[in-house]
């Protein structure tokens, strides 16, 4: 029913954990080769079947030595019956308590991060009681779209998956953090998940599984688009969508606050935010609403072709959100109220999961704003956009003019292929109305847009190139792994709240900043 197949090592004298390792990933091909219901398994329900069964030979060999030792009345077979009996129960023993009081966090550093730029993930595994844990497996699964140099990872029954798998040991009251370098070849909300850990006796007889649900914390990594300049694009540096006649907002509503700010040299006594300072511990400023503020409100168009059952072209798409991102960025340092309009979904993630469509669509509207946190929300929006199940541009043009502010500046991002003629009508009834309304197109298809101002701002050659670029000057930088795979073990307390931050034995004694997931 599925496949899976594991990853041959480079190199050719392997150790006994990656012979264990073998071993086991060999199994559950067998195990899933022999599967066959009509129904798909869920994840518990593959790793039940996968798990070997306990063969406890042991209490059938001491009834059997006992019984002998009666009938034959020797004394060295009712010992003997004895020694298996210990040896036999101290597995038991072990695998009923191995897996108590052990904590399990994951986290990245940062969580958030732009397109082309890496991070850290982060396992940390507590053993906090007395009884040593002789081998610990840890088995994490993420999306093939993060890249993981040099961690151990395997593929997975899953077509889009990838699995994590390490093993470990832990003393008594001890920490292990181990971190690896993360690679996001695309942008998006990735998550990490389920995660298992298994463990045993020190023997191998027996083992324990347990499936580990990360309650409040980062269990999710957060990519997003990639920013350019505009002129990249083919956009004029000044200017790219008209002249306004107000270029900058010269006054500033002191009836009115809009958020606060840290504390400058030679901001007056009467803005300081005094609320606002007592939160965070340090002075904070008022920031006012200005008196005359630009709109710019974007419509980003998720079709690539005229009929959604063609398919999608997912360069195209990329290069459409990847100019949304531009814009919003070189918008907001322009001081503009920026705003996103778009006919697509948002992608789910933990927490921020929707249960119904009325929940979607207020992701996919971020209204215009001038808060300084606007600009994050406006990223994180476009980083969740997905290409489907959108409703025609057109409709979301027509239900959105209403609001928008008079003299706002509207921008359509769209395929070239995709763009219909009744949404070229509408833009153009905008501009008739008094809005400076241009059109962004993606793709070499001709197409007519009447006396729309227009740009080309390229095609999938144009992506392929961005990320190539993107790509090599990540390579010659100077992010490079610190340790893939680092292992730092704190060998006292695990409930001391210091977290091993230094791969360095001569530092273990330095107390460092508390590990946080999330």
């Amino acid at each position: 029913m599925f496949a899976f197949r594991s990853r041959q090592p480079d190199d050719p004298v392997l150790n006994n954990a990656d012979l264990a390792l073998q071993r086991r990933l060999r199994y559950r091909d067998r195990i899933i080769g022999r599967l066959k219901l009509n129904r798909p398994l869920s994840d518990d329900e593959i790793h039940m079947r996968m798990r070997p069964r306990a063969r406890r030979f042991w209490v059938s060999g001491t009834i059997i030595l006992l019984l002998l030792s009666y009938l034959e009345q020797s004394v060295l077979l009712g010992l003997c019956a004895l020694l298996i009996a210990s040896l036999g129960a101290v597995p038991e023993i072990w695998q009923r308590l191995v897996l108590r009081q052990v904590r399990f966090e994951r986290g990245f550093t940062p969580a958030r991060v732009r397109f082309g730029e890496t991070t850290r993930y982060i396992v940390q595994v507590e053993n906090h009681k007395r009884l040593p844990i002789p081998w610990l497996e840890i088995e994490d699964e993420f999306a093939l779209d993060l890249d993981m140099p040099g961690a151990p990872v395997y593929p997975s029954y899953k077509a889009d998956r990838q699995l994590f798998i390490t093993s470990l040991s832990l003393w008594a009251n001890q920490r292990v953090t181990r971190r690896y370098r993360v690679i996001p070849l695309a942008r998006g909300v990735w998550n990490f998940g389920p995660t298992y850990l298994r463990a045993g006796d020190p023997f191998g007889f027996l083992d324990d599984e347990r499936k580990v649900i990360q309650r409040g914390g980062q269990h999710s990594l957060t990519v997003l688009p990639l920013v350019v300049p505009l002129a990249r694009f083919g956009l004029p540096s000044r200017y790219p969508f008209g002249e306004i006649e107000t270029r900058r907002r010269v006054l500033e509503d002191a009836s009115q606050i809009n958020g606060a700010r840290d504390y400058q040299p030679g901001d007056p006594l009467r803005r300081v935010h005094w609320k606002a300072t007592a939160h965070q511990g340090t002075l904070q400023s008022k920031v006012h609403p200005y008196t005359t503020a630009h709109t710019l409100v974007m419509f980003m168009d998720i079709y690539t072709t005229p009929n959604p059952a063609m398919g999608i072209k997912s360069a195209l798409f990329e290069l459409g959100v990847a100019a949304a991102a531009s814009i919003a960025t070189w918008a907001n340092g322009q001081r503009y109220a920026v705003g996103l309009v778009s006919n697509g979904l948002p992608q789910a993630a933990g927490a921020n999961e929707m249960t119904s469509f009325t929940d979607a669509k207020a992701f996919m509207r971020v209204p215009p704003s001038t808060n300084p946190n606007h600009l994050t929300r406006l990223l994180e929006a476009l980083a969740r956009l997905q290409p489907y199940f959108g409703t025609p541009i057109d409709r979301m043009l027509a239900r959105e003019q209403a609001s928008l502010p008079p003299g706002a500046t509207i921008i359509l991002i769209s395929a070239a292929e995709a763009l219909q003629q009744a949404t070229v009508a509408r833009l153009e009834r905008l501009r008739r109305r008094g809005y400076t309304v241009a059109v962004l197109l993606t793709g070499d298809e001709p197409v007519e847009t009447g006396a729309l101002l227009t740009y080309r701002i390229g095609g999938e050659d144009t992506w392929h190139e961005f990320v190539a670029f993107v790509t090599a000057k990540r390579e010659s930088g100077s992010d490079t792994p610190d340790g893939a795979g680092a292992d730092h073990r704190d060998a006292g307390s695990a409930t001391d709240g210091a977290n091993p931050g230094s791969t360095d034995p001569a530092d273990s004694h330095r107390r460092q900043p508390a590990f946080t997931v999330g």
